[in-house]
């Protein structure tokens, strides 16, 4: 599968979208909307990264909104923690980056909150 096919080359820094990661490899992508909202899939059928680094624009606290790993979506509640905090790490192009527990078939929605 090949992310520049699905997202277009395009669309990295569009208006309020932006790719911030995209392995191939791992089969893994990331994106931001209106950096409020915060979008994590792993496609990867076998392989869960923790401690995923991930880029985010803004510092401040991520609260997750859905988590696909959970019970209720068929998931096998593997742990998350309740809020991720960014931290003054520069990644891919962003001042700031967060990390993430993502199981392998998982995605993962966070938005930012003040």
């Amino acid at each position: 599968m090949h992310f520049s096919f699905i997202i277009g080359k395009n669309h990295r820094k569009q208006g309020r979208f932006f790719v911030g990661l995209k392995h191939e490899a791992m089969k893994v992508i990331s994106y931001e909307r209106a950096k409020l909202v915060f979008f994590l899939f792993n496609f990867h059928a076998t392989e869960s990264y923790t401690d995923l680094r991930v880029p985010v624009h803004l510092p401040g606290k991520y609260l997750p909104v859905l988590d696909s790993d959970i019970v209720e979506f068929g998931g096998h509640n593997r742990t998350q923690p309740v809020e991720f905090f960014s931290q003054d790490v520069p990644y891919e192009g962003a001042m700031y980056s967060i990390q993430v527990y993502l199981p392998s078939r998982s995605a993962l929605v966070l938005r930012r909150e003040d």
